[in-house]
């Protein structure tokens, strides 16, 4: 991944960056902002007693199995974030390249949890993992089909403030729902769409088959719509029909203009 060139832009707290050039604190923000906080708040106190017992105890952590756990634990969530950062390593588009940390900070939470219990604090912690729990499957449910956009309450959940800070709909999923509704609504028996990035061509193929032939892209002087899930234009375009939007958090995540 040190080597790997990827020569493509990343929005990233507002600003369009390369992905070669990102700040070392783009992973642990991503991480930090689309995480559970009360996982988060275990995470970290996971880790730092994990750290905390190996250093008092370092030989009982390689020769005690589940203490020797806790140590593969912390070095499966802390090496891969670490060697990332230190080569400059390209990633885009959230955390994804490093989601396989999460079982492992998971596991360092629950350690977490249960040196807690001996304080008498773990059950005010599980209270407040279920609350949450319930509270984020409740918000899964409303962002349904687009629960990749899921941010939490350390970001700002203003008007259109999420669209112009960070990536979202960025594998083009809405692109389905914005061409059922054009198949559904247009009058016109050709449908004719402003070319665009090849998740809304793919897209074409997931409509009914004798819906498939009325999709036709073409250059913008030719065409009627223009679809966008604003990847690296999260600004508004300067059409004034819009026709169609799909919004989740305040943020719009895709929209259809008309153009004539």
């Amino acid at each position: 991944m040190s080597y790997f060139r990827w020569p493509y832009t990343v929005l990233f707290r507002g600003a369009t960056t390369p992905a070669g050039e990102l700040s070392p604190w783009y992973l642990p923000i991503w991480i930090g902002i689309s995480t559970l906080v009360v996982w988060l708040v275990v995470f970290v106190f996971g880790i730092g007693a994990g750290l905390v017992a190996w250093l008092r105890k370092p030989l009982e952590f390689f020769y005690n199995t589940p203490h020797r756990h806790i140590v593969l634990y912390l070095y499966l969530a802390i090496a891969p974030l670490t060697m990332v950062i230190a080569l400059g390593s390209i990633v885009y588009d959230d955390w994804r390249h490093l989601y396989f940390i999460y079982p492992a900070l998971v596991m360092l939470g629950l350690y977490g949890v249960t040196k807690l219990k001996n304080k008498g604090l773990s059950r005010i912690v599980l209270v407040l993992i279920f609350m949450q729990s319930g509270v984020a499957a409740y918000q899964l449910i409303k962002l349904h089909p687009f629960q990749i956009v899921y941010f939490n309450s350390l970001v700002s959940h203003d008007e259109e403030a999420l669209r112009h800070n960070y990536e979202m709909d960025y594998w083009g999923t809405g692109y389905k729902q914005a061409l059922e509704y054009l198949i559904a609504n247009a009058p016109e028996q050709e449908i004719k769409i402003v070319r665009g990035k090849p998740p809304l061509i793919f897209n074409v193929d997931i409509l009914q088959v004798q819906d498939r032939p009325r999709i036709k892209f073409v250059e913008e002087a030719e065409a009627t719509y223009f679809v966008t899930n604003f990847r690296t234009h999260p600004e508004d375009y300067p059409y004034p029909n819009v026709v169609y939007e799909i919004k989740r958090q305040n943020s719009t995540i895709l929209r259809i203009y008309k153009l004539r």
